[in-house]
């Protein structure tokens, strides 16, 4: 009987400290669980920030690309250039492809002489004459019905994130569509 005893006695304090260490363990794996969520919470607030970052600088780089392409086709089409004969020297400070007549600027009718030389000036000093040399653009002046006359690109195939200008001006009493590309 006395080793009945004894075996109840060494199963209780069995019972007794196997309880004792499963609490320890279950305050283990609560704060184990506590760290991870705190962890999830932390990397989901730091990733949903940086993306929030991210896409505000994105959103300012694609505003300014915008602008920066926009003014340099209005230049394009709506002036003459900088001189205004700046098609017959070999040096000037701006290209532009308006008519000039009588003193005045035939807006958005376009020169074929200057649109001669601007096919004639290489890609990079064509960006210059925009204001556009830390870009790669695409310049493309076509006939509504498909007559390619002025093709210039630094802009591969690869390269995504495009902008892309459309405007229409007069050459020779036919519509033409000037398109301008940039990427970001």
């Amino acid at each position: 009987m006395r080793s009945d005893k004894k075996l109840v006695s060494n199963n209780i304090l069995n019972i007794k400290n196997n309880s004792m260490g499963s609490k320890g363990q279950i305050a283990t794996l609560d704060a184990s669980v506590a760290f991870i969520i705190v962890m999830i919470i932390v990397v989901t607030t730091t990733t949903l920030t940086y993306e929030f970052i991210d896409t505000s600088i994105e959103r300012e780089e694609k505003i300014n690309a915008y602008k920066e392409l926009y003014f340099a086709t209005e230049s394009l089409i709506a002036t003459s250039g900088n001189p205004r004969n700046w098609h017959e020297i070999e040096e000037f400070e701006r290209i532009g492809l308006a008519k000039y007549e009588e003193n005045s600027i035939q807006n958005h009718e376009l020169d074929p002489d200057k649109i001669q030389r601007l096919n004639e000036i290489p890609v990079e000093e064509v960006k210059e004459k925009l204001a556009l040399e830390h870009r790669n653009i695409k310049i493309k002046i076509k006939r509504i019905d498909g007559e390619e006359i002025v093709k210039k690109t630094d802009i591969s195939p690869e390269m995504n994130q495009r902008i892309q200008i459309k405007r229409v001006a007069v050459l020779k009493n036919d519509l033409y569509v000037i398109k301008t590309k940039t990427t970001i």
